[in-house]
């Protein structure tokens, strides 16, 4: 993985100035319906993209844009070093939650398993669950609680 300095220097100056100005920043799951760019499911997204929200003006969307959920999470992760004060949230067709965890990929999967935490058929819920009880007890997680494809691409950054 580059160093921090690396990946900020990757960044354009205008996207510079808009993570600067940033009170907050939306991680988002797309999909392109022709001309047009909307929510997606998190199983669908085609990309990723990270908007930074602005008190002052209008949000400058697609900030970054990522190819899968992991590169998105280490975009963020930049995000969140260059602003530590600024709120981090996640949206996709199922939710638009607060990120509210140091480590992002469980911020991530307690977000969007907070749409139905009772559903036991959604692997989301099931995983922040299985997050919420071994962080509770102070247990390793175990990731063959886990059956989404999309989390298990970020298995690495739950344990």
């Amino acid at each position: 993985m580059p160093s921090f300095n690396q990946m900020l220097d990757a960044i354009s100056a205008y996207a510079r100035a808009d993570m600067e100005a940033a009170t907050y920043f939306t991680l988002e799951a797309c999909c392109d319906y022709g001309d047009n760019v909307g929510l997606a499911f998190v199983e669908d997204a085609s990309y990723f993209a990270i908007h930074a929200g602005m008190a002052d003006r209008p949000d400058q969307r697609m900030m970054l844009i990522a190819d899968s959920l992991a590169e998105a999470l280490d975009q963020l992760e930049l995000v969140r070093i260059a602003r530590p004060n600024a709120g981090l949230w996640f949206s996709s067709m199922e939710v638009l939650a607060k990120i509210e965890h140091a480590n992002l990929a469980r911020g991530v999967v307690l977000a969007r398993g907070s749409v139905d935490p009772d559903d036991d058929e959604d692997d989301w819920s099931i995983m922040a669950a299985h997050i919420a009880e071994c962080e509770a007890s102070g247990q390793p997680l175990d990731m063959s609680v886990n059956a989404s494809d999309v989390i298990s691409t970020i298995a690495d950054r739950l344990v």
